[in-house]
């Protein structure tokens, strides 16, 4: 019968179902839309489910097409350790299907369909095993990989029901360690426990794991599979064409953009992603080939949904033909260089394409330079835009307290600047010797000079520092931190520029590198801000320095009281705002907002940030709050953590006087809220607090949630001023200015603005969900922030304090406790213990094996020396079972047999107890005790044997 693509009107459809075909002999080829059902495998006994002696509770799958010259090599790879191998081939007309059956009885067929990832749902119905491994015909698991789930998979918590696996991605016969981010090239969770997930239809939409995905550490290489994905560009084309029909129905069905821009737009920024943006250079002629073919596979998946589009009668002619040839190359070129931005959903879908970037420096630049400064006012010499600043004037013919130059003529000006002034230096193209750049500047103004490498999109590169002043570089550090850090220059963003500066001090030299563009070998290590990294974690993962984290984190506990408060404020006349402000106090509210799991983040965005918490030697939360909601929220075990408080600059605060303010507002003696508005800051609930009162109230912050700014428009009085986003020094001047400075937000660790009101001389007002209490103790007022009243009478107890002994009191504890050097100070001593962990080493041997202990002392002595800074820990006591005396007695003795001196040799130690917090590596000896090291230390391990053979 036929079966036409589409009915008509008036035309019957008839269904083919095929039933109870085992497919053992040949395929039956049915087109769409029939359904296939094959019988259901029979539940396996408990024979079948217990793994043969020597081989791991696994069922290797594996899905084929006509893949006669790669089976063999696959299957041969784990025949030997899986204790089950299913092969289930779609139509082969080749000897697939013959070569599969010499290493495996359980063949099965399955119809011919586009993407295989449904029908891995079919073939997992035939796993035995606990644990289901997929793996492609073109891919080759490595021995050392066996032995990672010999140690792996008795120490997996029960939650864990997904591994990602590490892949060394071939491309014309080399791996592509750069290029698209190949390496680690983590996809969807390859190693899955049975009956725990579920296969999604379309192609890479990936897996849905019920239970924790755990990853496979990408420094460790010889774990990697080996992926021969691209053995020639015939076959790249090939697997192009196939994936380019997924790509376009997917455009088709979210409605996604599609004109001759985004065509160009596509095809330009691939090559970029490839060849700029993941440094594909560094894998030679491989690389810049990659990235000219995958900026065509972006161009034939733009051009499939044009074609889609065409078929259908959307596309119009005059719209999406291009004005010329050199219209669309120029956009294509424009895009590679970054001169226009664009916003992208996968790597082909175009969703906007942005305004041409001038050769002006990109807008944040005069808020960045406001934070930059030491002082309040001065003169500046600007060889462009004059920063939108109060207090700095634009110099004459006097030397310039400050030097702002963009371009290439920041030589000619040097002079104009004083000696201990700073200077602003910016490069309109990122700098192809970054470092030979900035030794330039250093050496003309004979300072030293701090880098910002802003975002992807942004192609500038600048410099800061004052002039004469060098700092004696004892270590280097490379800062990240979020995309979009720079445009937002918020709390999180003070905190990372404070402590840069503060560093200096400590003589820690600092740069911040938001795109990871600048020379990665120049830094002893890195400190990243915020959890928000997934377009940057993969690089992170592979760069070899250790990796410390500031994770400003807030629990997302908070989301379901935020959405309810917002739904609340939404409502039309005041006497229902009230009425359900009074039932949400006494417990008595019916609210209709999503479940509150449902409100979470998603589970991708929770794993990335996972993946930077195990790739972290060390958190730095602000306070101990925030450490405990990290480990409620991820689940954390064993993890190295310092509390690093947060701070102020007291003396743009404590000199701080309100006439700035006064003069442009004409306001003085209120309430103030400086922070962003937006739902977790809460403001709506004060406003609505305060509205019967007679206390003028000012919100000092720029609108980041639209419909939230609109309900504190719509619900404030006429007392209420809405003042913008205020420059550093007008805001110190707003709370001098102000009475009280109230904010009851959800959760807070503590809120900057909070400690400078203070200093300012502020009553404070606080929520009562975060760490407001650990910071501020008895000298804030303290309220619920979903309570209005307790907010009311917070805020008037606030208002009537009249205690300034109590307020001088503040300022000192501040003073003492939460300052930028204290900071600095508590961050370089961090750094200290974590360089420190990489030439610490620790083990359990059995001091009875000498195999176990010995190979290993004598390649630490060979590789460290006294002084060197080094420590090998080697563990006797109740857990191997022998007296520390006795292990060194043993282990003096055979470091003289040596040759070698135990008054002058690098450090060793016998201890009696597992260290805790510790950030030096584990080694696995090979012996008994292996098991008690990897149930503590877990990721740390490393199989010492391989090291000393």
């Amino acid at each position: 019968f036929d079966i036409v693509p589409q009915a008509d009107d008036g035309q019957e459809i008839y269904v083919a179902v095929c039933r109870e075909y085992a497919g053992h002999e040949r395929p039956i080829v049915l087109p769409p839309p029939t359904v296939w059902e094959q019988i259901a495998p029979a539940a396996p006994t408990p024979a079948e489910t217990e793994p043969p002696s020597e081989k791991l509770p696994v069922s290797v799958i594996v899905h084929t097409r006509n893949e006669e010259h790669n089976i063999a090599a696959c299957l041969k790879c784990v025949k030997g350790w899986a204790a089950e191998i299913i092969v289930m081939d779609m139509e082969s007309t080749d000897r697939t299907v013959e070569i599969a059956r010499q290493y495996t009885d359980k063949v099965y067929s399955h119809p011919l369909v586009r993407d295989f990832d449904i029908a891995r749902n079919e073939s997992a119905k035939y796993a035995t095993q606990p644990w289901v491994l997929y793996v492609d015909a073109d891919e080759r698991v490595p021995p050392a990989f066996a032995d990672a789930l010999r140690e792996m998979l008795p120490t997996l918590d029960e939650s864990v029901a997904g591994v990602c696996i590490a892949y060394k991605n071939y491309f014309l016969g080399k791996w592509m360690r750069h290029a698209g981010r190949w390496y680690p090239g983590y996809k969807a969770p390859m190693l899955l426990r049975r009956g725990r997930f579920q296969w999604l239809p379309a192609a890479h939409q990936g897996v849905r794991v019920q239970g924790r995905i755990k990853y496979m550490p990408p420094d460790r290489e010889e774990w990697a599979f080996e992926h021969w994905t691209v053995p020639s560009i015939n076959h790249y084309l090939r697997k192009m064409s196939h994936y380019s029909d997924s790509a376009a129905e997917r455009m088709l069905q979210e409605d996604a953009p599609c004109s001759w821009q985004t065509l160009a737009a596509a095809m330009g920024y691939a090559f970029r992603f490839y060849y700029d943006a993941t440094h594909g250079d560094r894998d030679g002629i491989q690389g810049f080939l990659l990235a000219v073919v995958g900026g065509l596979s972006a161009l034939v998946d733009q051009v499939k949904y044009a074609e889609l589009l065409l078929q259908r009668g959307q596309l119009k002619e005059e719209e999406f033909l291009p004005p010329s040839g050199e219209a669309f190359f120029q956009l294509v070129t424009d895009v590679a260089a970054g001169r226009v931005p664009v916003e992208q959903r996968y790597l082909s879908q175009i969703v906007r394409i942005g305004e041409p970037v001038e050769e002006k420096p990109p807008s944040w630049w005069h808020r960045l330079w406001q934070r930059l400064q030491r002082q309040p006012e001065g003169t500046v010499f600007c060889t462009g835009d004059f920063p939108q600043t109060t207090g700095w004037r634009p110099s004459q013919q006097e030397r310039a307290d400050a030097l702002i130059a963009f371009g290439a003529d920041w030589r000619q000006q040097v002079e104009r600047l004083r000696e201990g002034g700073s200077f602003l230096v910016g490069a309109p193209t990122f700098p192809e010797d970054v470092t030979r750049w900035r030794e330039e500047i250093e050496e003309a103004f004979e300072a030293t000079a701090h880098l910002i490498d802003p975002e992807d999109e942004c192609p500038w590169l600048f410099a800061f520092g004052w002039k004469g002043e060098k700092v004696t570089a004892r270590r280097r550090v490379l800062m990240t931190t979020h995309q979009r850090a720079l445009h937002m220059l918020g709390g999180g963003e003070t905190q990372l520029l404070e402590t840069l500066l503060a560093l200096r001090q400590q003589q820690v030299v600092a740069d911040l590198s938001v795109a990871l563009r600048l020379p990665e070998e120049e830094y002893d290590l890195i400190h990243a801000f915020s959890l928000y990294h997934g377009d940057k974690l993969p690089r992170l993962e592979q760069m070899p320095q250790p990796l410390v984290v500031s994770t400003i984190f807030r629990d997302n506990a908070a989301l379901y009281p935020v959405a309810v408060s917002v739904a609340i404020f939404r409502q039309q006349e005041p006497s229902q705002v009230e009425q359900l402000l009074q039932a949400w106090r006494t417990g008595t509210l019916q609210a209709q907002v999503a479940e509150p799991q449902l409100l979470d983040e998603p589970e991708e965005l929770k794993s990335t940030k996972r993946r930077l918490i195990q790739r972290a030697e060390m958190l730095l939360p602000n306070c101990e709050w925030e450490l405990s909601a990290l480990k409620r929220y991820f689940r954390l075990g064993e993890k190295a953590a310092r509390v690093v408080p947060n701070a102020v600059r007291p003396e743009r605060f404590l000199l701080a006087t309100p006439d700035a303010f006064v003069q442009r507002y004409g306001l003085r003696d209120f309430v103030l809220c400086a922070a962003r508005i937006e739902p977790f800051k809460n403001q709506l609930m004060l406003l609505w607090a305060l509205r019967e009162t007679d206390i003028p109230v000012v919100l000092a912050g720029k609108v980041s949630d639209a419909e939230y700014g609109e309900l504190c428009q719509r619900w404030a009085n006429g007392r209420v001023h809405f003042v913008g986003e205020l420059e550093p020094d007008l805001l110190a001047s707003a709370y001098a200015a102000a009475r009280v400075h109230a904010m009851p937000s959800w959760a807070e660790t503590p809120g900057l603005t909070s400690l400078e009101a203070a200093l300012a001389g502020c009553a404070i007002v606080v929520g009562n969900q975060g760490a407001e209490r650990e910071y501020f103790g008895e000298f804030a007022h303290y309220c619920h922030p979903a309570d209005v009243e307790s907010v009311r009478e917070a805020a008037l107890r606030a208002w009537e304090d009249r205690d300034t002994a109590k307020r001088e009191a503040f300022r000192e504890y501040i003073l003492q406790h939460y300052t930028w050097e204290e900071t600095a100070r508590a961050s370089a001593e961090a750094y200290e213990q974590v360089l420190q962990g990489l030439k610490t080493f620790f083990c359990i041997p059995d001091w009875n094996a000498e195999e176990t202990w010995q190979p290993l002392v004598r390649r630490y002595l060979e590789e460290y020396t006294s002084g060197d800074g080094a420590l090998l820990q080697l563990y006797a006591g109740g857990f191997n079972a022998f007296r520390p005396e006795d292990a060194f007695a043993l282990l003096e003795a055979y470091v003289v047999s040596l040759g070698v001196n135990p008054e002058a040799c690098a450090d060793i130690e016998i201890v009696d107890y597992l260290p805790e917090n510790f950030l030096g590596r584990v080694w696995l000896t090979g012996g008994r005790y292996d098991g008690v090291a990897l149930a503590r230390y877990g990721s740390r391990c490393e199989r010492a044997m391989d090291r000393a053979a």
